[in-house]
């Protein structure tokens, strides 16, 4: 069943009247690490719309409401978002992009206002740049209106950070800050200041549980030629963690990294991650915006990385097997339904068996009938199909289970997980 918007975006909307005067409010998906999956804190666009689809840009206008997402769902907006909104489908022929939209449909002197924090240094200057042409003022809005009407909004995350052991990272925490200083001297640059989950939690050697199916934790950090400083909550380091932190690492609060941003003295590198309100912080002169070269440095893996990764999908593999034999008998036994959420279930029953599983890469993709035309998965149960036959379960690609005139007879069904070293295993 659709949400029932109507009376949230007559509260969003008069936020927008006393912040600025705004025409339009953006809302995206992104958090302030410009993460691709997100802690349910920061579901703000499928809070106010309704879509819970891991991609989308929602735009609040005064008098209607649209919602930007890409094929993959399509029908399951159409589904999930009442009669407020209208569906923006991404990269069809004869939609415009966001501010192409924006630029046509907004008169000169307009305000379109966004969150800094939820967006990137490129993006805000590609909005900006484009509804300047037309005489529409992008306003950078500190306070994030969402969370002004978001009255159970949850907490951000305060799970426990916990260490990668070296003998699966296979190289320490001080020589890592070593080659990245080295980085950062080269493209003279004096400090950098790093936004990606990722990149943090392998810089450092620690994990976290913040982002479901992701092992990162939300910080911030902040590396020049002297030293580093950590900006995470307290209350999620351990003792242990203090400790090994200790001596090479400053720890700050998370959200102390903005009042940081303007103290900074010299050149500082900003990946394409940063989000646009730390770059405000920062003179456009000591600046250098580009790939983060901790993503760069973390793609070349070492011997005991590269061993953890084919050690990983050995393990995977095995239970792969034992799904596909257990669902092959269970499916022909008469009297025995299956439908798509028992199946995804036991799937990861059988994953979680194997020794230093941590958790899937993302949420199984399991679908029958009518939901096979769903890209992605659907767990809500009142919207399954039952399985009577098995054809198909994907991994990375799809293992034909049955004969050709087999599989011209029987309903298409399909699984998929694919299982990627980051969280399938602590050896990530």
């Amino acid at each position: 069943m659709a949400k029932k918007t109507g009376e949230l975006l007559l509260k969003l909307r008069g936020l927008m009247k006393s912040h600025g005067q705004l025409s339009a409010y953006i809302v995206p998906s992104d958090d302030p690490h410009m993460s691709e999956y997100v802690s349910e804190n920061f579901h703000r666009r499928a809070y106010v719309s309704g879509f819970t689809g891991s991609a989308g840009t929602a735009i609040v206008m005064l008098d209607k409401a649209l919602l930007w997402t890409d094929g993959r769902y399509f029908l399951q907006a159409e589904k999930e978002m009442d009669e407020n909104w209208t569906l923006m489908k991404a990269f069809m022929p004869g939609t415009p992009s966001e501010e192409d939209w924006l630029a046509s449909n907004l008169t000169k002197a307009s305000k379109v206002g966004i969150d800094p924090k939820t967006c990137s240094i490129s993006r805000f200057k590609t909005l900006s740049k484009k509804l300047g042409g037309v005489g529409v003022e992008l306003v950078p809005v500190v306070e994030n209106l969402i969370d002004l009407v978001w009255e159970d909004a949850p907490p951000l995350p305060t799970a426990s950070v916990f260490l990668h052991d070296i003998k699966f990272a296979g190289e320490s925490t001080s020589s890592k800050l070593e080659t990245v200083r080295a980085q950062i001297k080269g493209k003279q640059c004096d400090s950098i200041i790093l936004s990606a989950l990722d990149d943090i939690a392998w810089l450092y050697n620690l994990r976290g549980s913040d982002v479901n199916y992701n092992p990162v934790f939300y910080s911030f950090a902040l590396v020049d030629q002297e030293s580093s400083t950590l900006f995470v909550d307290e209350e999620k380091l351990s003792a242990e963690i203090k400790e090994y932190l200790n001596g090479q690492t400053k720890i700050a609060p998370y959200n102390d990294i903005y009042e940081a941003a303007k103290n900074i003295e010299g050149r500082v590198f900003l990946p394409l991650s940063t989000n646009a309100a730390i770059s405000k912080a920062i003179s456009v002169e000591n600046q250098v915006v580009g790939m983060s070269p901790v993503q760069e440095l973390k793609a070349i893996k070492n011997e005991v990385e590269l061993k953890g990764m084919r050690d990983c999908h050995v393990r995977d593999g095995a239970a792969l097997c034992e799904y596909l034999h257990w669902l092959g008998v269970e499916v022909h036994k008469p009297g025995v339904v299956i439908d798509e959420v028992d199946a995804a279930d036991k799937a990861e029953f059988f994953r979680s068996q194997y020794d230093k599983f941590v958790s899937l890469s993302f949420d199984t993709i399991s679908s029958s009938g009518a939901n096979g035309a769903i890209i992605t998965t659907n767990r809500k149960r009142a919207l399954v199909f039952k399985w009577t036959k098995m054809i198909s379960i994907c991994v990375t690609q799809e293992l034909n289970l049955m004969t050709e005139q087999q599989m011209s007879q029987e309903p298409s069904i399909s699984v998929q997980q694919q299982t990627t070293k980051k969280a399938a295993s602590p050896e990530s």
